[in-house]
């Protein structure tokens, strides 16, 4: 009776030691696996002919590697720059990064607008991981884009420019011409033919002169040859 006595406070000893140094065997445990986060912004509506640009940003308290992809329409979109790698078909870009423990990573993706619709951007992720090659799980989002044909306003109508006079110098105007009789100074007629008549008198006078004396040398010749 004595040895199962000392046997059962032996094993007493030994569970209260037991729980003492570690208490972790009996006291239940969580384990919290972090997940991290991946957002993506950009211009929901456009025009074709616009540059617009795409950012896809993952984060977590400890960034090692990101394996992942960005998706678009290529009939309405094309790639510019930003991504790691592109599918030859268009349409795909990688977003594939080694980090060494930063808490976020930007990827910046540049577009131009060469078609108009409606689709979405998605991002898949295949690996993400921290620095000590922990899984951070596959977060994915996406973004609605609308893409329209430009506007075009119709051009305005020229305006109606009506010409102006150029202005007339007096100086130099011409008198206008009237139908309006020639009024002849009187006075003026009177002297002008007071002037010339003088003229014709004496015209006259020595006509009648030269004929008279005629006529007394034609007298004198008949009377010698009688």
């Amino acid at each position: 009776m004595k040895h199962a006595y000392r046997l059962s406070k032996i094993m007493l000893i030994l569970f209260l030691s037991a729980v003492f140094l570690c208490p972790g065997w009996l006291a239940p445990h969580s384990i919290f696996a972090e997940t991290g986060s991946v957002i993506i912004a950009s211009d929901t509506s456009v025009q074709v002919g616009d540059s617009m640009t795409v950012t896809v940003k993952y984060a977590a308290s400890s960034l090692g590697l990101i394996d992942g992809e960005l998706r678009y329409n290529p009939d309405m979109l094309k790639y510019v720059s930003g991504g790691t790698s592109i599918n030859q078909g268009g349409g795909i870009i990688k977003m594939n990064k080694t980090l060494t423990g930063e808490t976020s990573q930007l990827f910046v993706i540049k577009f131009k607008v060469v078609g108009a619709g409606s689709d979405f951007f998605l991002v898949n992720t295949f690996q993400l991981k921290d620095k000590t090659n922990n899984d951070l799980g596959t977060p994915g989002a996406s973004v609605k884009l609308v893409a329209k044909d430009p506007v075009v306003e119709p051009a305005p109508e020229d305006p109606v420019v009506i010409p102006e006079e150029p202005a007339v110098d007096p100086s130099t105007e011409t008198p206008a011409v009237t139908d309006d009789p020639v009024i002849t100074d009187e006075n003026t007629a009177t002297d002008t033919k007071n002037e010339t008549a003088p003229d014709t008198l004496w015209v006259f006078v020595g006509a009648i002169a030269a004929t008279t004396v005629l006529l007394v040398i034609s007298l004198v010749i008949v009377n010698r040859r009688k």
